[in-house]
């Protein structure tokens, strides 16, 4: 019935008067569509393959047919520009009709799950800028301990600095303490010593004036009672000779 039945009808090209524009035009976009149409149906079916924890594959399926069956009918319609085969061309587009027509009795079905899906997506998505935010804030709350910690580990190492400086003077202040200490206590004993030189010298000087004062005593107290046993005054020579004794009781 086919080949036999197809000798009634004409070539699509008839309608086109055999135009070579117009039918290399029809020609050119229905290879086109049913190549776009092949390339959707193998991703679709990449896609189904790839992930096996993907929701709905089913309707994906019936997407993938649907879009398959229209290719292959815009590849016929191609081919009937030259050959008449339009029982074949009913028969493949009443395969895309019962494709499109179940997928869209069954898209009612889906709807309810699609939509949960779809405020699961936007739950998922407002977490997910919340988690961001939250990351964000994190960053820079990492960013700012790390820039703390960066000047407290300066203001340690400005202070272990100082510390060392101080403690170098506070040791070179104490060793010239030590030395000013043992400085005055060579001064000290120098003055002891001193000391003991002065009282020894003033000891010998006052023994040495002690002898000639003891004598000199002694002849003024001879001299004095001698002057009261006489009346008279004593003659140049007289006193002469006391001063002449005196001077020898001195030496």
């Amino acid at each position: 019935m086919g080949t036999t039945a197809s000798s009634f009808f004409m070539p699509h090209g008839h309608c086109y008067l055999w135009q070579p524009a117009m039918v290399w035009l029809q020609v050119g976009t229905n290879i086109a569509i049913g190549l776009a149409y092949v390339a959707i149906s193998a991703m679709l079916t990449y896609v189904v393959l790839r992930f096996d924890n993907l929701p709905f594959k089913w309707i994906y399926a019936c997407f993938g047919a649907f879009i398959v069956s229209c290719g292959v009918t815009h590849f016929f319609e191609v081919v009937t520009i030259w050959y008449p085969a339009y029982w074949v061309d009913g028969t493949l587009r009443a395969i895309t009709a019962a494709a499109s027509v179940g997928t869209a009795l069954l898209m009612p079905r889906l709807l309810p799950q699609a939509l949960a899906l779809i405020k699961g997506a936007q739950a998922a998505q407002k977490r997910g800028i919340v988690l961001e935010t939250a990351v964000r804030d994190l960053a820079s709350l990492l960013e700012a301990t790390q820039r703390t910690r960066d000047i407290l580990q300066q203001e340690n190492a400005t202070y272990s600095s100082d510390v060392e400086t101080l403690a170098l003077a506070v040791s070179a202040r104490r060793q010239d303490l030590q030395k000013a200490v043992h400085t005055a206590r060579l001064a000290q004993l120098e003055a002891e010593k001193a000391n003991r030189y002065k009282d020894d010298f003033l000891s010998m000087v006052s023994h040495e004036l002690r002898t000639p004062l003891t004598a000199i005593d002694l002849q003024m107290a001879r001299m004095t009672r001698a002057l009261r046993r006489t009346s008279d005054p004593l003659q140049p020579a007289q006193q002469a000779h006391l001063i002449g004794q005196v001077d020898l009781s001195i030496r």
